[in-house]
């Protein structure tokens, strides 16, 4: 929720390893998406998982503002129809709002059966393996030139370290190493009893970020920070997200 009391909201939704998300609807308390999207069911045990966040463009600070779950045996009657669902905290206690959700549940083979070619699913099999294959491709090659990035920043700011500080930074009493070595008993975020945490420190408006660590509530990030102090009052901040 920003200074005027309004909130920039947008849901991700979850049904095993299947993940989308709406649009941000910027500074409203009262959003309408409209969105549809469609997942594959592989029983009935499942759990459907809407979170609500208020987007932020700052550095890891998408607000959670509550969740919704429901079950799919509920859905199974092949009804379309809508109902309010009250937001829920990570505790299932009841959390502020409601969001208005709308289902079909359509049993495998029923829709367009008839109209389908034969060999149709495997070419769309294929398909689909080919676009993972494209997916992962790019993600491992932006994930390296991301890490290229970063490599070069930190390799030119530790050559140039002294002088920056010396010249631009004059009133600064001192430098502040920390080294963010470990997590431990850290809250189970998502539905498989497991997060993929981070942090985020903050010193005055000098702010960093450890890599994510994926799936692990004991994290070992062992990354090193320095932070320059102006004064003896400043407190550094550590928020842990995931």
């Amino acid at each position: 929720m920003d200074t005027f009391g309004l909130s920039d909201p947008y849901v991700i939704v979850k049904l095993g390893d299947q993940e989308e998300k709406t649009p941000v609807v910027d500074k409203n308390l009262n959003p309408r998406w409209a969105y549809d999207f469609s997942f594959g069911v592989a029983n009935s045990d499942q759990i459907v998982l809407f979170s609500v966040y208020d987007y932020d463009a700052g550095p890891g600070s998408h607000d959670f503002m509550g969740q919704v779950s429901v079950p799919v045996k509920d859905l199974l009657n092949g009804t379309a129809s809508s109902s309010w669902y009250d937001l829920e905290d990570l505790n299932g206690g009841k959390s502020q709002g409601r969001i208005n959700l709308q289902f079909e549940y359509i049993p495998k083979g029923e829709e367009g059966a008839s109209a389908q070619p034969e060999g149709t699913g495997r070419k769309v099999v294929e398909a689909i393996k080919e676009i993972n294959t494209v997916k992962n491709y790019y993600t491992g090659t932006i994930n390296q030139l991301k890490k290229d990035v970063n490599d070069m920043f930190t390799g030119i700011r530790s050559i140039f370290e002294t002088d920056y500080y010396e010249f631009c930074r004059p009133d600064d009493i001192g430098k502040l190493n920390i080294c963010v070595l470990e997590g431990k008993e850290l809250p189970k975020m998502d539905l498989i009893g497991s997060s993929d945490p981070y942090v985020v420190l903050e010193l005055g408006k000098q702010t960093e970020k450890t890599a994510v660590v994926k799936n692990s509530l004991e994290p070992k990030m062992d990354s090193g920070f320095h932070f320059w102090c102006f004064k003896c009052r400043g407190i550094p901040r550590f928020d842990c997200l995931r």
